[in-house]
């Protein structure tokens, strides 16, 4: 039943607070947010795709301030599901000032979490607004908490699989840019199939947003869900003029130039000593890396920011992106939802959706003395004529979309999908062309679809055949390697310590990096320390060489028991500029 009228005008009225206490008092509401609000308060399943820079998140803190205000008639929660950790932490740090008083004292540390590999804030997904991963979301899904897993797997405990699933089953669910890993992911494109049909299944409030959702995944999306979705797309479905005529505003000059690292450095530093604010964005982190370590010999001093960084540097870093003057050398993490304006990038080749995003970065906030941006965009000739991949992306849709720049991206408009102006070329024309060009679709794996899709539709499978399941796996459903926890040594724990959990609490929160299994077998060259549980409640520890726990080859077997923790990584193997080195 749709919502009644003076419902509507009190859900209104605490819409606009929110998004004037996050962004400022003179903030003006953006068509097409509260409607998508409102039909998720009607128990909808909505697909929104807006521009970067649009405000769709406000969405997501707007329905946590109704949880947090009120235990009815609105769910008592809302989980918003991400790909990248550092988009997680953005989100979380948009509520506080500087991370610690909150903007809106109703979404306060007390009610607002993160929870993923490196944060435990809210284990049982029980607090009123709760940022998580798709694979914790997933673990959490089959009874298989992360954070329990060790006492049911060691059956002492049938856990708490079912209060935290039943806590999904009441929650409003937001799945955000979930498109940036079905473009490569087979294992997560069938997970992603299998959560969609469940949830869709059990009439949960569901909302899939994105700034780039080309046709094929939205109707891979529809073919998921038990009902028919709403979809609202900016410039077909909605539109804001005022968003329209301030992006139309910005110059943003597109060229496409091949090159190497030398001349990626080099291209850098001119646009250093002419902008205030340069974004370099590599496919890899050891590309991001020699990047930085170029600027660096040069005298730059760049900030760098990949999935490497510890938690600590991250969020600094993030701060330090919202200052005047800076030079930045990425990754991906910078891609989807973390809250920067550059006025120039410098990116390598990558797919569509990626490059959008990248390009989202660039003026993204309005300015009165507006300058012209630029976007340059860097084929490696190598990389293009050699292997199938283009880094870790699809050579296909790398090729397609540099032959798409060189021919159009000087009439592209990077922020907005669709425009009126013939002589002008919307973003979305620019994925559907690539997409087209490069037959790329949607791939499944399907071993997975299969055996999640039964496990998720079940109501209480057992918590070892899904450990079973993840183990036969190689130790993950949802990616190609398993993610491990890491801590860099600050505390100079050493072989046969015992610890308590208030003692590790600064390398938890501080100096956590996730890792590979790629990363873990480097570090096997070094004669490294792991830290395992003294009991089924993890708040007690002893530091062992990790010769002394398993063999090699035991790493996954061994973390998906609980009987690693986490893995210690020397502290002379952490640079504080430039991250994990190995």
């Amino acid at each position: 039943m749709d919502m009644e009228k003076s419902r509507i005008e009190d859900v209104y009225e605490r819409y606009l607070y929110v998004l004037k206490a996050l962004v400022g008092s003179d903030a003006k509401p953006r068509e097409g947010i509260f409607n998508a609000v409102k039909e998720i308060l009607d128990g909808k399943t909505i697909i929104l795709s807006a521009p970067p820079g649009y405000g769709k998140t406000i969405i997501t803190y707007t329905l946590g301030y109704l949880t947090a205000k009120d235990l009815g008639p609105f769910a008592p929660h809302v989980i918003h599901v991400l790909p990248l950790r550092s988009i997680i932490d953005d989100c979380y740090l948009r509520l506080f000032n500087y991370g610690k008083e909150p903007k809106i004292p109703s979404l306060s540390h007390n009610n607002v979490a993160r929870q993923m590999l490196s944060a435990h804030e809210s284990p049982w997904l029980q607090k009123s607004l709760i940022f998580t991963t798709i694979d914790t979301f997933t673990y959490c899904s089959l009874r298989l908490p992360p954070a329990e897993s060790r006492k049911i797997l060691r059956k002492r405990t049938l856990g708490h699989g079912l209060y935290t699933k039943s806590a999904i089953l009441s929650s409003f669910i937001v799945f955000d840019e979930i498109q940036l890993f079905l473009e490569e992911n087979l294992r997560l494109a069938s997970v992603f199939s299998s959560l969609l049909k469940w949830l869709t299944t059990m009439r949960l409030p569901l909302l899939v947003m994105s700034a780039t959702l080309p046709k094929r995944i939205e109707l891979f999306i529809k073919a998921q869900c038990h009902m028919p979705p709403i979809t609202l797309r900016y410039g077909k479905d909605f539109k804001d003029q005022n968003f329209d005529e301030e992006r139309l505003s910005k110059n943003l000059n597109t060229s496409v130039i091949s090159g190497e690292l030398n001349e990626i450095v080099e291209n850098g530093m001119t646009l250093a000593d002419s902008y205030s604010k340069v974004l370099i964005v590599a496919n890899t982190v050891e590309r991001c890396k020699n990047i930085a370590y170029m600027l660096k010999k040069h005298g730059y001093e760049p900030l760098v920011l990949h999935g490497k960084i510890a938690r600590k540097d991250r969020d600094e870093r993030l701060k330090k992106l919202t200052s005047s003057t800076w030079i930045a050398v990425t990754t991906q993490v910078i891609e989807a939802g973390v809250d920067i304006s550059a006025d120039v990038l410098l990116s390598d080749a990558a797919p569509p959706c990626s490059l959008i995003q990248r390009g989202g970065r660039v003026l993204r906030h309005s300015r009165k003395s507006q300058q012209e941006g630029k976007i340059i965009i860097i084929k490696d000739k190598k990389a293009i004529s050699g292997s199938k991949a283009y880094g870790v992306y699809n050579k296909k849709l790398v090729k397609a979309s540099l032959q798409f720049l060189e021919k159009y991206g000087d009439i592209l408009t990077w922020h907005l999908p669709y425009v009126d102006d013939k002589k002008l070329i919307g973003y979305e024309n620019f994925i559907e062309k690539v997409y087209e060009t490069s037959r790329f679709d949607i791939s499944f794996s399907e071993n997975v679809r299969d055996n999640v899709l039964k496990f998720l539709l079940s109501l209480s499978p057992s918590p070892n055949e899904v450990q079973k399941l993840i183990e036969n796996m190689g130790g993950t459903i949802t990616r190609d390697s398993p993610l491990i926890l890491g801590l860099i040594n600050k505390e100079g724990l050493v072989p046969g310590q015992s610890v308590d959990f208030s003692d590790l609490q600064d390398l938890f929160e501080k100096w956590a990096v996730t890792l590979t299994l790629f990363d873990f077998e480097k570090l096997l060259k070094q004669n490294i320390l792991v830290l395992v549980p003294l009991n089924d409640s993890n708040d007690r520890f002893k530091v062992r060489n990790y010769i002394d726990v398993a063999r090699k080859g035991e790493i996954v077997g061994q973390i998906l028991r609980g009987n690693i923790s986490a893995v210690i990584i020397p502290e002379e193997l952490y640079n504080d500029e430039y991250g994990l080195i190995l």
